[in-house]
């Protein structure tokens, strides 16, 4: 057979054509594969957020980084950690130092930063370069610990020596002593306020808030004002902004104050929800919305009570309210007093407050005296219609009382007319009636009214009892529905 030869011509090309080879893809294979000469530049998101993850003096609570500062861990505004990123990148890459690369190594660096330490399981007052510990031995000035996540501060123009403390008494002769004694003069009042003051100076969460209430010239500002020196953050807020963007500057407050009721209403729920340290909704602008859990005590003065309409005990079991009622006229105002007593004797107003604090803690939750009580009540009948007749007729539960709904509702009705007072509709009515007089009970029976009988549905409440307890109610149940109308 003739063997068939095959001749090797070299390819024809086009030119600017390149044929490629085996040897060449081999190199070319090698070539990608080999490490660079130069080295690729590592992102600085990302070599700032390890820089910060290793730094033991910085932590997170995933939506603002705290920077400890040898007493708290003190919370960094978004400008201030955009700076600190911006003079990052100053020092270390030039040529990504922008306003943006900044704001996204933050943003990374939030990521990765460990996370705030747990809460402190004791009390504790941190003042400066030292903690005012209670334990069951009493007070102790120990040093900070960053491995407790304290996150405020208080201020302090004097620095006791660590071991056991005992805080001083006030001396009557001092300008606070004069001040006490002048415009709180009954005593259990202003033990409530001291303990007050001392409950916002810590951890402590016992969800209320004191309402100060009173005309001018009375020392509630004077004291409001020394409450706040002692605040390394205290901000000024306003009960008809409580929501979104308003709240921004709540974040990392130990202590939020209001200097006056808005005639308007105010937002309610939202107070409730801060007031009880619960989680909150924030929406900063140019940020995204997030989470917060404030920690701040409240403080609100004014001269009436804020318009409310949420008349429920879960509103009104959260506040204290302080009748101001000692008016200074005259040569007996000092003025400037709140200034003095900040500048010269504000330790002699710490040790008050760690002395209201102590028996607080003792006690486990506070003492409300009588007038306290009593300007509370005063206090929800002047904004509840309901609360209002209830008083002023005599309203009580009686076992053995059989009155008509009917006739309960036009003796409202009559005294709204009397007092100008807007009435609310019967099923509101019989609502908040349930809401002030629990363990009413409703019962259809034959009654005579106009000569006539007929079945009307009653209910265990007596009229016209000022001085009588109220009696126990009868054994055998009423029907369970005390609002149908």
């Amino acid at each position: 057979m003739e063997t068939i030869q095959f001749e090797m011509q070299p390819a024809q090309t086009k030119a600017g054509e390149h044929i490629v080879s085996g040897e060449q893809i081999t190199q070319a294979l090698q070539l990608m594969s080999a490490a660079p000469k130069k080295p690729v530049m590592e992102a600085p998101e990302i070599l700032y957020a390890e820089q910060c993850a290793g730094n033991q003096d910085l932590a997170t609570d995933e939506a603002y980084l705290y920077v400890w500062n040898d007493s708290y861990w003190q919370l960094q505004t978004d400008n201030e950690a955009k700076r600190d990123a911006l003079k990052w990148l100053q020092s270390n890459n030039r040529a990504r130092a922008t306003e943006q690369t900044a704001k996204s190594c933050y943003k990374t660096a939030l990521l990765l930063t460990q996370q705030m330490p747990p809460k402190p399981d004791r009390i504790v007052v941190p003042a400066g370069k030292q903690w005012f510990v209670l334990d069951e031995f009493g007070w102790s000035v120990e040093s900070p610990d960053r491995k407790v996540g304290i996150t405020h501060g208080i201020r302090l123009n004097a620095r006791p020596f660590p071991g056991y403390y005992t805080p001083a008494p006030v001396p009557p002769d001092s300008l606070f002593g004069r001040y006490l004694n002048t415009s709180l003069p009954d005593l259990a009042v202003r033990e409530l306020v001291q303990e007050y003051i001392g409950y916002t100076l810590c951890n402590m969460n016992l969800q209320c808030a004191q309402l100060w209430i009173g005309n001018g010239s009375n020392g509630k500002s004077v004291m409001l004002n020394i409450a706040r020196a002692l605040h390394e953050k205290a901000v000024a807020m306003r009960l008809d902004k409580l929501d979104g963007f308003d709240l921004t500057s709540i974040v990392g407050a130990s202590l939020a104050i209001c200097d006056e009721t808005p005639k308007a209403k105010i937002n309610q729920q939202a107070l409730k929800s801060l007031i009880s340290q619960g989680y909150i909704d924030i929406n900063p602008k140019y940020k995204a919305a997030f989470s917060y859990k404030p920690i701040a005590k409240w403080i609100i003065c004014g001269n009436h009570m804020p318009a409310i309409d949420d008349y429920s005990d879960g509103w009104w079991r959260r506040f204290h309210i302080i009748n101001w009622n000692v008016q200074v006229k005259g040569k007996d105002i000092i003025h400037g007093l709140d200034q003095k007593i900040i500048r010269d004797e504000l330790h002699i107003v710490l040790d008050w407050a760690l002395a209201g604090l102590s028996r607080l803690v003792e006690r486990g939750d506070f003492q409300i005296p009588d007038s306290v009580e009593q300007a509370k009540q005063e206090a929800k009948a002047d904004s509840n219609t309901v609360t209002s007749w209830i008083w002023s007729m005599g309203v009580v539960l009686d076992a053995d009382a059989k009155t008509t709904k009917k006739a309960l509702y036009e003796s409202y009705c009559e005294h709204c007319e009397q007092k100008g007072f807007p009435a609310c509709n019967e099923a509101q009515f019989f609502k908040r009636l349930n809401g002030e007089i629990p363990g009413i009970k409703n019962e259809r029976i034959m009654v005579r009214e106009g000569g006539k009988k007929h079945r009307a549905y009653c209910v265990n409440l007596a009229v016209g009892r000022f001085d009588d307890e109220p009696t126990p109610p009868q054994s055998d149940e009423l029907e369970d529905d005390p609002f149908k109308v």
